[in-house]
């Protein structure tokens, strides 16, 4: 079966054509597509370079692979991405659902039909994670088994603990074995050092950006979290990144400084507090211009990870790494106890000085709705702020079109003003 698309090359012919054209329209903001684009193009040239290729889910360690010579490609993030072009991702949500249910979370279903459709090509390795999605779990397991890729589950224990990070590291430990005895590239801790201290410096901007998007008036727009969360899954530990995240700071901080605002006359501070609805690449655009509405933090953007302090051996690195993936966001939400996502929406709600939180239910995350309303209730309790829960799939628009789900929040906010 054929879909007759080679996904990398699109995506590369995409994001470089943006970039160019934001080059030479305004070139002042040429660093927003730069980093991708030339990401994208290390995924098309990655053989002819001499590298290997890794189909990694959202919650992997990007460091790990460029350090051994693999580009990372996240899965999740790349369907989230189609969705919102022109082509979109029907085709492979369709052949999807003739091989798994339509509960199967949709970046995952069109992963699969991609992937049968030969449009993704086949890489050296497929690496997962436990937590905190059951359809990932599912789907890069079979997937894998499909293409006949050897493929390594990174096993997330419930808890937040010191004990879990010292699991973990051990698993990063296999993952690294893994990583050798299938592909033949060894890790080398030279190499690990440097590419984890550009990923230190990548995160000590960013915290510097979270910084920037605390202020009332927010000085950065919520369009950037989704190029935040897509930038760092997958060039975590590049100095691309690093040049990113430093323009990124340096326009918030300039126009911190002005004392200028995302929105002129900002009227509300919103904490989206699930997953974005991706299809909808204008929506947050819209909410600033009809109801002078700014998200100032969503769930998927909020990177917290510090800098590893502790370099002097490959251990300590994977122990830094280790703490590093238990706070990534999703992972830190969706596993345990009901309240470890509770209390970090009320603290992204706090911080942020949000007069409302919006949970988009995304309906291939049934974790999620299971504790929506409790969560709702939590908020109020906590804060005193309404939270509107609505459903969606934040990557199917056939389930609720961006007209639908802006007539949602509309009503919600409309009535948030009066």
């Amino acid at each position: 079966m054929s879909g007759g698309r080679n996904l990398a090359q699109e995506l590369a012919g995409t994001f470089g054509g943006v970039a160019a054209r934001t080059a030479s329209k305004r070139p002042e903001d040429s660093w927003l597509y730069e980093a991708r684009s030339g990401y994208w193009k290390r995924v098309l040239s990655a053989r002819e370079q001499g590298k290997g290729i890794a189909w990694v889910s959202f919650c992997a360690m990007p460091e790990i692979f460029w350090a051994m010579d693999l580009v990372p490609w996240p899965m999740e993030a790349t369907f989230g991405i189609l969705t919102g072009l022109p082509k979109g991702i029907g085709e492979y949500l369709d052949i999807g659902d003739r091989f798994v249910s339509d509960h199967v979370c949709a970046a995952n279903r069109s992963m699969i039909g991609a992937a049968v459709a030969g449009d993704l090509g086949v890489p050296d390795v497929i690496i997962h994670a436990s937590k905190p999605c059951d359809s990932a779990l599912s789907a890069f397991s079979n997937v894998a088994g499909y293409l006949g890729v050897p493929h390594f589950c990174v096993d997330i224990p419930y808890w937040q603990d010191g004990a879990t990070f010292e699991y973990l590291s051990h698993e990063i430990e296999l993952l690294v074995a893994f990583l050798e005895e299938q592909t033949g590239r060894k890790m080398d801790y030279d190499r690990l050092k440097e590419v984890v201290q550009y990923s230190n410096q990548a995160h000590e901007y960013y915290g510097k950006i979270n910084e920037l998007r605390k202020l009332r008036p927010c000085p950065m727009p919520g369009v950037l979290l989704g190029h935040n969360a897509g930038s760092f899954m997958a060039l975590a530990g590049t100095p691309e990144l690093v040049g990113y995240a430093r323009s990124q700071y340096e326009l918030g901080a300039a126009r911190a400084a002005r004392g200028e605002g995302q929105v002129p006359d900002e009227k509300l501070r919103l904490g989206w507090v699930y997953v974005p609805v991706m299809h909808d690449l204008g929506l947050f655009e819209w909410l600033e211009r009809e109801f002078g509405a700014v998200v100032p933090m969503d769930m998927i953007g909020n990177y917290v990870n510090t800098p590893i302090e502790d370099l002097s051996s490959l251990k300590s690195i994977y122990r830094g790494l280790a703490e590093k993936l238990a706070d990534l966001p999703m992972v830190r939400e969706s596993r345990g106890p009901m309240e470890y996502h509770a209390n970090a929406v009320i603290e992204l709600c706090r911080d942020y000085h949000c007069d409302a939180a919006l949970f988009s239910g995304h309906m291939g995350c049934k974790h999620g709705w299971a504790i929506a309303k409790l969560i709702k209730d939590k908020v109020k309790e906590a804060l005193g702020i309404p939270m509107l829960i609505f459903d969606v799939d934040c990557f199917d628009p056939r389930i609720a079109s961006p007209a639908t789900v802006r007539s949602r929040i509309g009503d919600f906010l409309s009535v948030l003003q009066a």
